[in-house]
Parts: structure tokens; sequence; C-alpha cells
């Protein structure tokens, strides 16, 4: 496979059972067939906030080259102010706190994501301008990734680094539950 590699060097966590204990509210997305989202990063001073780093970032003429959209709201941000962000205050503590520290020891991570994806629905085709890590948390039959030509269903409890940045991706969740995948911004 040309668009994924399984990352044996990080290890397996059991974020399922710690996620459910948090019981967060999910940020809607604006759009109905994206995911929904809970942060686990954010800048200095919004670290109170686990919605403040979920959105898109969009092409932009801004010295960084992407603005952060978060609803109607769009922030100025760069590649090198995310590696400044720090661990929302909700996660300290946490397994998620000991995935974050892990994270910092293997790559330079941009934001770290919990990313929720609704049953029957499927993302609008798109590429990032970064690869990403992915660690599925719940998936089952029916849930897969297809970047370029290459559709993928990633199992649960590995990581997998995904070449988003190099073709069109989208994901479909053809299943009757949720699907929630740990998604990590690896910052060049």
């Amino acid at each position: 496979m040309i668009y994924y590699e399984e990352v044996h060097e990080l290890p397996v966590f059991d974020l399922k059972t710690e996620f459910e204990n948090l019981n967060l509210d999910w940020l809607k997305s604006v759009d109905p067939f994206g995911g929904d989202q809970i942060c686990v990063n954010a800048p200095q001073g919004y670290t109170n906030d686990y919605h403040f780093g979920s959105g898109n970032f969009k092409k932009a003429d801004v010295p960084g080259g992407y603005v952060f959209v978060r609803g109607k709201e769009e922030i100025e941000l760069s590649t090198k102010t995310i590696p400044d962000w720090l661990l929302c205050d909700v996660f300290k503590n946490t397994i998620i706190e000991e995935v974050y520290n892990v994270l910092h020891s293997f790559i330079k991570p941009g934001r770290i994501r919990f990313i929720k994806t609704k049953p029957k629905t499927c993302m609008t085709l798109h590429t990032d301008p970064i690869p990403r890590l992915h660690y599925p948390i719940k998936t089952q039959e029916g849930c897969w990734m297809i970047i370029g030509e290459e559709l993928f269903h990633l199992p649960e409890n590995k990581w997998y680094k995904t070449y988003v940045n190099k073709a069109p991706h989208t994901i479909v969740n053809a299943s009757k539950e949720d699907r929630i995948h740990l998604v990590v911004d690896i910052l060049p």
C-alpha cells in the first residue's frame, strides 16, 4: 500500500474506556457529513476549551498559507505556531496525557483530535497539507478510509501513518454505529 503505513513503534492504549469515562461533549460539524470533533490540545490561554482546535484548515493568502476554520470564524494559524499548543486541561492526569507525551517523543505533532463519524456518512473528497497518524478507537465492518485508489479498513488499537497529503481522500462509515479515531497532524 502506498498511502498507509502501520506504525509499530508507538504503544497501544485503551482509549475507548478512558474516553467513555470522560463523557465529553462533541463539537458538531457544520458539514452534516463531516465528523464531530474534540481537540486534545490548544494554544496557551485556550486549554480550558477542548473544542478550540476542532475544525478545518483552508488555503488562504496569509503568511502561513492556511487559516483555521471553526464555524464561520477564520483564525490565521501556521504550522510554526501549532507545535506550541498544550494539552487541554480536561485530559491532564489521564491516559490521553500519556498518549500526548508519547506522541511528542516520537513526532512533531500538530493538532490532536478525536473525530467521530456518524453512521451512513462519507466525508467530501479532499487533500490535506500534511500526513496524519490515525489510531482507531471504535470501528467496525463497513468503515473504510480511501486515499487515492486505495481503500483500507484501519483496525482498532493500531497506529497508522496516512499520507493524506499525497492524494485526495475520504472516509466512509457504511455501518450503523459511530466510528471514532484519534487523529494527529504530523508537522514537518
